[in-house]
């Protein structure tokens, strides 16, 4: 099982790409969840939305406790607030110049 979890800012397609994935993989025959994992937030406040694929059927229902093996972020600025690793793989827009990333 592979879990994407996206992350960005209100106003993004951030749980819509989520639903994309996922639908995505049921077409192929996989199968796939998704879900959207935020609150009321102000205007331009972080959101995350996550996908999980796997060629069983999933019985997991975990919220955020999970570990996901890519996050995409749509919002370079939000990388400082992931924590030194959110997974093992990270995909995103460039980079601002004088974005401060964490250490590790």
């Amino acid at each position: 099982m592979k879990t994407v979890i996206f992350h960005g800012r209100a106003g993004q397609p951030v749980a819509q790409l989520a639903d994309l994935l996922a639908a995505a993989a049921l077409h192929d025959g996989l199968f796939s969840q998704s879900w959207r994992v935020f609150s009321i937030t102000p205007v331009r406040g972080p959101i995350a939305a996550v996908a999980r694929i796997a060629d069983h059927y999933i019985r997991a229902r975990t919220e955020m406790t999970i570990r996901a093996d890519l996050a995409v972020v749509l919002d370079p600025t939000l990388i400082p607030l992931l924590g030194a690793s959110p997974a093992p793989a990270v995909l995103t827009a460039p980079l601002p110049a004088r974005l401060p990333l964490p250490a590790g």
